[in-house]
């Protein structure tokens, strides 16, 4: 709801992303929410409602910003996931954390093959096509703009990080 009020204002800047060569992007709240909006529409059209969890294996972009404004917008909670994680990193946190799908970056999403769970999982990519995966770049072109915020309460998930493990398994953080 905070960025949606400044996405009044059609000019006023949300993110300046700097690439790796130096290159710079502009994204207005405007431009930020309406691509959150056909990305959340996205998702519930693939059954994702409130209180599943999807976890989120992306590098730092502004996609990833949209990804994570929308599952919010629909009360997904979130399990950041660095685009290094391997399989067996990836089996934890999907059967500690009770993943309902997985959103991955093209280049990771072949660590998610040996997950056990694999079948089961609604599974978006973003980079690439992927037998079996739904292509977030595509299917949100099909989508409406507009995604109303679902309610959502104070003690309800919304990002599930975990810790670094340096003494055992990773622990869950919620937020």
């Amino acid at each position: 709801s905070e960025i949606e009020k400044y996405a009044k204002d059609k000019s006023k800047v949300a993110i300046i992303f700097e690439d790796n060569a130096g290159g710079t992007t502009e994204v207005t709240y405007d431009e930020l929410i309406r691509s959150a909006n056909r990305i959340g529409n996205l998702f519930k059209q693939h059954g994702l409602r409130k209180g599943d969890t999807l976890l989120i294996k992306m590098e730092r972009s502004i996609e990833t910003y949209e990804v994570y404004i929308a599952a919010l917008k629909l009360g997904v909670a979130l399990i950041p996931a660095s685009e290094m994680l391997r399989t067996k990193d990836l089996q934890y946190r999907i059967t500690h954390g009770e993943v309902d799908a997985v959103l991955s970056i093209a280049s990771g999403a072949d660590e998610f093959e040996g997950v056990k769970e694999y079948d089961d999982l609604t599974k978006f990519i973003i980079g690439d096509t992927k037998e079996d995966w739904i292509n977030v770049e595509e299917g949100k072109k099909e989508m409406s703009e507009e995604l109303d915020i679902t309610p959502t309460k104070r003690d309800d998930v919304a990002f599930l990080p975990y810790t670094s493990g340096t003494t055992g398994n990773p622990k869950a953080v919620v937020h």
